[in-house]
């Protein structure tokens, strides 16, 4: 009997911690009354509401075959928005079929995050400490090229991207357990070809659409789809072995719940043979209140020229 007493003693406070830890955000968010007694529905599924890698913008591409097989990997610094991220980025460009079609893999694999009370509060996250690590979500495309500027006056081409669910932190707002399906073309033009520096103009225009929480609380959304209209403007330019890039890109929902992300993205890239040094500025203009910083370098594994 003294030996029951001594065991009840010992796990009663974490009986009564594991209770009792919930608190906070029950009556936060008035749960289970609010939107049912699944807390992960209580999550607003849309980029104004998540961490900056949830809901990506489809990079802006310039209609061209790229026929080099190349790996990209980079370190990148979110801040702003209540929301401090720090990534590390893996991307792969491979060559299928020789001026038709060609793959790429987009893979982040670690992500460390902290957010202010206020930001924890208004996402509904669960982690009272508003800090952590995940896993991200790998997306996958295809590019099928359907005109050549050299032939045809302009360079286009058709994308299909698929993000994926494997990344981890639904319950904290930093990736979603549902798909996102990404469908777009992109056209691009050389306006100046010399032999030490050129310049070209590029531009897209799809439809995104990913799965939402029905949940009806403040930001929620009353579909389970939300559906995007995509769309881009952009440049790109060389001057020996620089390479620049420079975009305004987006996405607008018709939910209307922070679903309308735009920013401005600019590139830099150095080559030395195989070896590219890259870096990144992203800027934030609605609804994606980040200063991202991206850092890294791109090797071409099988380079054509």
């Amino acid at each position: 009997m003294k030996r029951l007493f001594l065991i009840a003693l010992f796990l009663t406070p974490f009986l009564v911690s594991g209770q009792s830890y919930w608190d906070w955000w029950n009556n936060l968010h008035d749960y289970p009354n609010a939107a049912g007694p699944v807390r992960k529905r209580y999550i607003n599924l849309s980029p104004g509401y998540m961490g900056p890698n949830a809901l990506p913008v489809l990079r802006l591409m310039n209609g061209s075959y790229d026929e080099n097989l190349w790996l990209d990997v980079q370190g990148a610094w979110h801040g702003g928005n209540g929301d401090k991220t720090e990534n590390i980025f893996i991307r792969m460009n491979i060559p299928v079929a020789k001026d038709r079609v060609n793959l790429y893999f987009f893979l982040n694999p670690y992500e460390k995050w902290e957010t202010n009370a206020q930001v924890r509060d208004e996402r509904r996250m669960m982690n009272l400490a508003a800090r952590g690590n995940d896993f991200g979500d790998l997306l996958f495309g295809v590019n099928f090229f359907l005109l050549n500027e050299e032939k045809h006056f302009i360079n286009a081409s058709m994308n299909i991207e698929v993000k994926t669910t494997l990344g981890s932190g639904l319950s904290n707002a930093r990736y979603t357990d549902h798909g996102m399906y990404t469908y777009s073309g992109h056209i691009g033009r050389t306006l100046i070809q010399k032999e030490r520096y050129s310049f070209l103009l590029k531009s897209m225009a799809g439809f995104v659409t990913w799965q939402t929480n029905m949940n009806r609380l403040p930001g929620g959304s009353s579909q389970f789809q939300n559906d995007a209209f995509l769309f881009g403007l952009g440049f790109e330019g060389t001057y020996g072995k620089w390479e620049i890039d420079s975009d305004f890109s987006g996405y607008s929902g018709y939910i209307g719940n922070r679903d309308n992300p735009l920013f401005w993205r600019s590139q830099i890239q150095y080559n030395m043979s195989r070896l590219g040094i890259r870096a990144e500025y992203e800027y934030g203009l609605r609804w994606w209140a980040w200063d991202s910083i991206k850092v890294g370098i791109r090797y071409q594994i099988n380079k054509s020229k």
